[in-house]
C-alpha cells in the first residue's frame, strides 16, 4: 500500500468515526467505553459503528477522497472504483481485531498471524516498548497516560486519532509478512514519525 492510499484511508476512517460519534448511538458507546469501571457494551451498538464507518469511509473512497455519508448503499459500494475500497479489506487482515483486548494485545495478535506462531513473552514486552515510543511521537501526555491508553480496550483506544494513527501504521507494516518482531517494531516507530512530521507539516500549511 503506498503512503498516499494509506493516508486517504485512514482519514476516512477517522473522519467516519468522528462522524459517528456525534449521533445518539455514537454518544452512547462512547460513554459505556470511557466509563471507568467498565460496563458492558451493548453489541448492537457496537454492530451499528462497524458499518456506520464502513459505509462512510467507502463513500469517502469512492468519491474521490471527497466527503461522504454515511447513507451509502451497498450498490455505491459496489461502484467504487477498485483501487480505493482494496485497503480496507487488507486492513482486516490476517486477523480480525478483538474489541476486549487491549491495542498491544491486538498488535502481538497481528505480528503472531504474520509470524505464524506465538509470540515470546521476551517479544511482547519488546512490541510493548515501541508502541509506547511510537505512542509519543504522535499525542502529548506522560508515559503514564500513554501506556493507559495502549493497554485499554481496542475499541476505547481507536477512538484516540493518536491510537488509530499507530494502529493503522502496525497493520501496514505487517503486510507482505513480518520478518521479525525488532524489523517490526523499528518499522512502525519510524512510520510514526513519518506521520508525525506530515500531520506537524499540514498544521503548519505546508
Amino acid at each position: 500500500m503506498s503512503h498516499g492510499r494509506a493516508r486517504a484511508l485512514l482519514t476516512a476512517v477517522l473522519d467516519a468515526l468522528t462522524a459517528f460519534r456525534y449521533t445518539a448511538t455514537g454518544e452512547r458507546l462512547g460513554k459505556a467505553l470511557l466509563t471507568v469501571p467498565a460496563i458492558p457494551v451493548d453489541t448492537a451498538d457496537v454492530t451499528a459503528a462497524v458499518q456506520a464507518v464502513e459505509a462512510e469511509a467507502t463513500a469517502t473512497l469512492g468519491d474521490g477522497g471527497r466527503a461522504g455519508t454515511s447513507s451509502a448503499t451497498a450498490s455505491t459500494r459496489s461502484e467504487s472504483p477498485v483501487a480505493p475500497v482494496a485497503p480496507i479489506a487488507v486492513a482486516a487482515a490476517p486477523m480480525a481485531i478483538d474489541p476486549s483486548l487491549s491495542l498491544v494485545a491486538n498488535v502481538g495478535r497481528l505480528v503472531a498471524a504474520s509470524l505464524r506462531r506465538q509470540l515470546l513473552t521476551t517479544e511482547m514486552a519488546a512490541i510493548d516498548d515501541a508502541l509506547d515510543t511510537a505512542s509519543g511521537v504522535l499525542q502529548e501526555g506522560d508515559a503514564t497516560t500513554r501506556r493507559a491508553l495502549l493497554h485499554s480496550n481496542m475499541l476505547t483506544a481507536l477512538i484516540n486519532p493518536g491510537a488509530a494513527y499507530l494502529w493503522a501504521s502496525c497493520v501496514e507494516r505487517s503486510e507482505g509478512g513480518v520478518e521479525s518482531v525488532e524489523a517490526f517494531a523499528t518499522a512502525v516507530i519510524a512510520s510514526c514519525s513519518d506521520v508525525a512530521s506530515v500531520l506537524f507539516a499540514s498544521a503548519m500549511g505546508v
